[in-house]
């Protein structure tokens, strides 16, 4: 298998440094070293794609296919990127459990459609507009791969804020093991809390460190975590579900709550998502992050931003 980009190219690096070594030392020795450590790393990272298959498979059966439970209300944003969305012409469908060979595979047995008519008894059809309320495989893995350093999660607390399906805590645990001091999730939906659990529960002895699940609201039975996160991730988390004014409150919040030097990771920007708010960004420094040419998702993956609380 080959290696992971990342290790890839740390390997190249490290074989700058060795061809720098001086002749009268074992360059030839530290290759094979530095060889069976890309092995080593090779396996870890063939061992965690296989959880993570395995992750996939397991949750697809506890969820509906729209990725949405009974016991929540899912609205369209009305402006921003989602302005041109109606229920019409939107379907909701986890990018996690469903990537585009799934996608194929659903609408081939008839379980799915990803047009619509837009006259009905027409030929007049158009693509359906895909919503996810998670991440695609290829956007956790820049996250963990590109966004945070081993230096940034050492000894920190990580928060995930709208932990729904629990994905992101799965890929914390399996990316950095125990270096985190604490891996933490905050979900109002008690069937995806459920969800979780259950997750947990089932792949305890793969997951390297333990998972916290808090049920209830971000900032109220989760508002400790927020106050004691050292990295918080928000994905989409309001503008599903609470109304605009509700939204600016949930900021505010967020902005007093959350200490300096806290690292934030958003799905969109804090630009596009305050200034539709009409709030400012000044409390935060935005970190530019290197995105990949290439992606499956590369539109998801290049909505991925971090900041540092000020």
């Amino acid at each position: 298998m080959d290696a992971p980009p990342h290790v890839a190219e740390a390997f190249m690096r490290i074989e700058g440094i060795i061809n720098g070594v001086p002749e009268g030392l074992d360059r030839k020795r530290l290759r094979e070293l530095v060889g069976h450590l890309v092995e080593e790393i090779d396996e870890d990272a063939a061992e965690r794609e296989a959880v993570v298959m395995d992750i996939k498979a397991f949750v697809k059966d506890l969820v509906p296919l729209s990725g949405e439970a009974g016991d929540e209300k899912v609205n369209l944003p009305e402006g921003g990127a989602f302005k041109t969305s109606t229920d019409e012409n939107s379907m909701h469908l986890d990018l996690f459990l469903y990537d585009e060979d799934d996608v194929e595979d659903l609408v081939k047995a008839g379980k799915i459609s990803t047009n619509f008519c837009k006259q009905c008894g027409s030929r007049d059809v158009d693509e359906l507009l895909l919503h996810s309320h998670s991440l695609p495989i290829d956007a956790m893995e820049f996250i963990f791969e590109k966004v945070l350093t081993r230096e940034e999660v050492c000894g920190k607390n990580f928060v995930d804020v709208g932990s729904r399906t629990g994905i992101l805590l799965y890929y914390a645990s399996l990316y950095y093991g125990k270096q985190f001091s604490r891996i933490s999730g905050v979900e109002m939906s008690k069937f995806f809390c459920n969800v979780q659990r259950e997750t947990v529960r089932n792949f305890s002895a793969a997951l390297p460190s333990p998972i916290d699940i808090v049920e209830g609201d971000a900032f109220k039975e989760g508002l400790h975590l927020l106050q004691n996160a050292n990295i918080a991730i928000f994905n989409n988390v309001f503008e599903f579900f609470l109304s605009k004014e509700d939204q600016i409150r949930a900021w505010a919040t967020i902005k007093d709550t959350l200490k300096p030097n806290t690292i934030i990771i958003v799905v969109p920007s804090l630009e596009n998502t305050l200034e539709e708010l009409g709030m400012s960004t000044e409390w935060v420094t935005p970190v530019p992050l290197a995105y990949p040419e290439q992606s499956e998702n590369l539109e998801v993956v290049e909505s991925i931003h971090k900041y540092i609380v000020n």
